[in-house]
């Protein structure tokens, strides 16, 4: 006979699992320059930046909710604008 788990026990799971997800993200993002980066060359910074956006993009489906939760803030800083 199995054993059974509660939903509860699955969403107790999954939540552990998205705040070590996003713990994890936010270590990776400490890395990077917060002047900004140039998503076109290829470098450490950007493939950690596009690293983030495609575990975000597995996370999140839809892109409107994505965007709105995104770690990542594609606009130029408004001191700089």
């Amino acid at each position: 006979m199995r054993n059974k788990r509660s939903p509860d026990y699955y969403q107790q799971i999954i939540h552990r699992i998205l705040v070590q997800q996003y713990d994890r993200m936010n270590r990776q993002l400490d890395t990077v320059p917060i002047e900004g980066v140039d998503l076109d060359k290829d470098s450490r910074d950007s493939r950690t930046i596009k690293g983030v956006m495609a575990m975000e993009e597995e996370w999140i489906i839809d892109p409107k909710l994505r965007a709105q939760l995104s770690l990542i803030d594609l606009q130029p800083p408004t001191d700089l604008v």
